[in-house]
């Protein structure tokens, strides 16, 4: 069996529909022994290429033969309705009621309806249930991972070697409103002075809010590493995260990555981040 995911970007989007594709993989492995999953994304991405359950990650749409028997559309995306037209295989989607994007669900072969009373990670949950009762098969929740390719973060094991009772910061958002401010992270970085924890301040190199707080780092907080520019990139985050005791964070990426490998999170939630994530963390 073959099956291929759409979910082309945002990372926390890739994030935490990893984690339902890899349990479809685990449920649907005893029955198809030549299980492959693709999977169709926007930019190079180092962590879905280093998945055990990923067969292939794919660029380009052109590179995308007709050899599936599932195409499963996570992002609802206009610009892959033709990639889902001439593909031949079972399509499955979310209805979209809007007179603009009814087209899409159009395409699909079953459209499930997306209920906007839950969040969009319980609505992913009920389309992989609805797959595995398609091949009758009774949804089970596994045990899933991330998996690390040593060569890749050989400079981050490295780094972490000797480190215990990690802490991790990461201060940057999608955007500035969902970032708590400056005077509430002061005050978080003051509760760990006198701890024995190994804090760390990631997030300098790709955002203003990182930058701002590094420099104070620097000059009021020097017990705090600042992660190193060259390990400062998400692929390697992921792998600080797992060694990590705690992660406080404002970033849905980073939250998924850090519940995906089961590590504490305290999440910074401002009145403009999601209310269906700071929902699906209360409840999980």
């Amino acid at each position: 069996m073959k099956i291929l995911i759409l979910q082309i970007s945002a990372l926390g989007d890739i994030i935490y529909t990893l984690y339902f594709v890899k349990q479809l993989y685990h449920n649907l492995f005893d029955k198809h022994n030549g299980l492959e999953i693709d999977w169709l994304v926007k930019s190079k991405n180092i962590l879905l290429e280093n998945q055990n359950e990923i067969n292939s990650v794919i660029y380009n749409q052109q590179n995308i033969s007709d050899n599936y028997d599932y195409i499963i559309d996570f992002g609802t995306k206009r610009h892959t309705c033709y990639l889902k037209y001439k593909l031949s295989g079972i399509k499955i989607g979310f209805e979209n009621k809007k007179l603009r994007k009814s087209f899409i669900s159009w395409i699909n072969d079953y459209s499930l309806p997306y209920n906007l009373t839950i969040s969009v990670m319980n609505n992913q949950l009920n389309m992989i249930v609805f797959l595995c009762n398609l091949e009758k098969i009774n949804f089970a929740n596994k045990h899933v991972v991330i998996q690390h390719n040593e060569k890749i973060v050989n400079d981050m094991i490295c780094y972490c070697q000797g480190l215990h009772n990690i802490i991790v910061f990461n201060p940057n958002a999608s955007t500035n409103k969902k970032e708590v401010s400056i005077d509430i992270w002061s005050s978080i970085f003051r509760e760990f002075m006198h701890q024995n924890k190994t804090c760390i301040l990631i997030g300098e190199h790709f955002g203003k809010k990182g930058k701002i707080l590094a420099e104070i780092v620097r000059k009021d907080f020097s017990f705090i590493r600042i992660l190193p520019k060259k390990l400062d990139n998400f692929y390697n985050l992921s792998y600080l995260i797992s060694k990590s005791e705690c992660v406080y964070t404002p970033d849905t990426s980073i939250l998924h990555l850090a519940e995906f490998q089961h590590i504490d999170v305290h999440e910074l939630f401002t009145e403009y981040s999601n209310h269906f994530v700071k929902k699906w963390c209360k409840d999980n």
